[in-house]
């Protein structure tokens, strides 16, 4: 069995303009979670399919590494947007299903297991966050 499809995905923060350039085997769930966790509206740019374990990702960062900012995030030359537009975005029907994940990430929530019995809903006793003197004290 050979390596698992992956894809190299580009997404670009709407009030930073960063471009974060990331892979996964699992790229709905991975966007899903970006866009929940990102303080910034996301746009994405492009995907790029890859089975070579994460090397192409590896290429593309290395060849943009003067762009680097932090992490996986890369400012957006037009270099670096002209290349996306040339390589990940023949595939725009799944660029639309990612787009519409990361405006609404709620309506992709990857497979659910069911919980075990011990963790039945039945037993679960209401949060409390603060007590009464915490709140005072606030």
């Amino acid at each position: 069995m050979g390596p698992a499809l992956q894809e190299v995905y580009f997404v670009q923060g709407a009030l930073t303009g960063l471009i974060k350039i990331g892979v996964s085997s699992r790229t709905l769930i991975r966007i899903a979670a970006l866009a929940t966790t990102s303080p910034d509206r996301l746009t994405v740019l492009g995907v790029l399919p890859c089975w070579d374990h994460g090397r192409t990702e590896q290429k593309i960062h290395e060849y943009f590494d003067g762009l680097r900012v932090h992490g996986e995030w890369f400012s957006p030359a037009p270099g670096l947007t002209r290349w996306i537009e040339k390589n990940a975005m023949e595939n725009w029907r799944r660029i639309g299903r990612l787009q519409r994940i990361c405006d609404n990430p709620g309506i992709y929530r990857g497979r659910r297991r069911k919980l075990p019995e011990k963790f039945s809903n039945a037993d679960r006793k209401p949060l409390t966050l603060l007590s009464s003197s915490d709140e005072q004290n606030i």
